[in-house]
């Protein structure tokens, strides 16, 4: 049965500007999310849902992460390159990950990141089958990979660069490494972990960037397109036929999950 959904968290007019961070990282948890939370937005952590730091660890506090909003998605089972390994392999790698997330979190998880991106158009291919988007491949949009030593003109100039040719802005990173940590030369947590300082004055910079952008999860900025895609903005109202939600549903989107996320 068709449903409509009156837009309330995302506006399909605006561009998305996503954060996205990989890894079952403890950091993620305990500095990056309140950081979006002082600016009232949301980020997407993909985690690796068979390693044993999280099922014995971090899990409880992604589960709390995402009752406040957060995407907790799947970044594989075990962290495997998925271009490398066996069509049996990557099967399980997709579909043990949606289970065990599912499990811990009580969230099916709606969108994938690559584990060092490694993929091809095969198994994109495949990874849709299982989710709605991949980090990859979502349309539109541009993509940063956050380091240690990025500088901050750099991640404004491309933002604004994305802005001006009407892209969303996909950002991806790890983990977080204090100032003092980086001048010492200290590893931190992750690979490659964002300073502090630079990521509160890039949050800052985009809260003074405009009306243009939004700072969205993954699956949100995924739906958007989705919707785009499937001409179901109509009259100010999302309006998903029999068609798209029978197509949504496959990849675990109900009309709960519509509703909580738009």
């Amino acid at each position: 049965m068709p449903i409509t959904i009156l837009p309330q968290k995302v506006h399909i007019g605006k561009l998305s500007v996503v954060f996205t961070w990989d890894d079952n990282l403890s950091r993620q948890i305990d500095i990056i999310a309140p950081l979006f939370i002082e600016h009232n937005w949301r980020c997407t952590f993909y985690v690796n849902p068979g390693e044993d730091v999280f099922k014995h660890r971090y899990y409880k506090g992604y589960k709390a992460l995402a009752e406040k909003g957060f995407e907790v998605a799947s970044h594989g089972y075990s962290h495997k390159w998925m271009a490398e390994i066996s069509n049996q392999e990557r099967e399980f790698e997709f579909s043990e990950s949606i289970k065990e997330i599912s499990k811990h979190i009580h969230h099916h998880p709606i969108t994938f990141a690559f584990p060092a991106h490694n993929s091809n158009d095969n198994v994109v291919a495949e990874a849709k089958q299982y989710h709605l988007e991949t980090r990859n491949t979502l349309a539109n949009s541009r993509y940063f990979r956050i380091q240690s030593a990025t500088d901050i003109a750099e991640l404004t100039n491309n933002l604004e660069v994305a802005i001006t040719h009407g892209n969303n802005y996909v950002f991806s990173g790890h983990s977080i490494i204090t100032e003092t940590e980086y001048l010492n030369n200290e590893k931190g947590e992750g690979w490659q972990p964002i300073r502090v300082t630079l990521l509160s004055t890039l949050l800052n910079y985009i809260e003074n960037s405009g009306e243009k952008i939004e700072v969205i999860t993954f699956a949100q900025a995924s739906l958007k397109e989705f919707i785009r895609k499937h001409n179901l903005f109509k009259e100010g109202k999302y309006e998903f036929n029999d068609e798209a939600l029978t197509e949504l549903e496959k990849v675990g989107v109900n009309a709960k999950t519509l509703n909580t996320l738009l």
